[in-house]
């Protein structure tokens, strides 16, 4: 029961549920940008000349060719393409995208597994005799989700949603509005989750990352830019279910 919580408290698990939907949006979005990088810098270029040294092996051992001079060069194209090959994967190496991708999808799915523990903790009846603690141990979780991740978050993935942050701080504070603490979490929940569909969505993502924050915050939303009571009920809104 919320009554029975105070005012930390209560601020405590939005800024909580706040900051758990933004990290999980942008690690889901960060997976989603190595994912892509992985699959057509590494995985596909590797596949194709691959599979064009096979085509060509067999053409020269079959015997299908047979101008020396012919065979002479495509035996040069295999030896060229396989040194291609090494060089993609010592680049593929370097960057790592694949074990990047990996990691941020491991991070995402920690992070949309807590916020279910945090619903059904923070619903359960005896929440309010327990609320530091388990605050306390929700957020330890947290941050040890996000430092689990050794790779950060993409700049211009990252920009959006610190760029969300400053423009809607700064609308709260101009409209000078109560329970500043409260409101700015809900209202920066509902619009961080549409700035990580709009990201998503976009037609260049994930080579292309949308500027989106703005609009997001001047254009026509659902979120009222005054103080309206909250809808506790919704703290931690990610079911085990859900899916990204």
């Amino acid at each position: 029961d919320f009554e029975q919580l105070n005012i930390e408290d209560v601020e405590a698990i939005h800024h909580l549920r706040t900051h758990a939907e933004l990290q999980f949006s942008a690690h889901s979005l960060a997976s989603r940008y190595y994912r892509a990088r992985y699959l057509w810098f590494t995985v596909l270029p590797l596949l194709l000349i691959t599979l064009g040294c096979a085509i060509l092996l067999v053409l020269t051992q079959a015997k299908v060719i047979a101008d020396p001079m012919t065979v002479s060069h495509m035996h040069g194209a295999v030896i060229g393409a396989l040194v291609i090959c090494i060089v993609i994967q010592l680049l593929g190496t370097y960057n790592q995208y694949g074990t990047r991708a990996a990691m941020h999808s491991h991070a995402a799915s920690q992070l949309r597994k807590l916020q279910a523990s945090m619903r059904r903790r923070v619903l359960s009846p005896d929440f309010h005799e327990t609320a530091s603690r388990d605050i306390l141990k929700y957020d330890g979780k947290i941050q040890a989700t996000m430092k689990s991740c050794a790779s950060p978050v993409p700049g211009p993935i990252s920009s959006q949603f610190d760029l969300l942050a400053g423009q809607v701080a700064l609308k709260v504070k101009l409209n000078h509005i109560e329970d500043t603490p409260l409101i700015y979490n809900k209202i920066m929940l509902g619009k961080a989750r549409e700035v990580s569909l709009r990201i998503g969505g976009s037609f260049l993502f994930p080579w292309v990352i949308a500027n989106v924050a703005e609009s997001v915050v001047k254009g026509g939303s659902e979120m009222p830019w005054e103080s309206k009571e909250i809808e506790y009920s919704t703290v931690g809104d990610h079911n085990d279910d859900d899916t990204w």
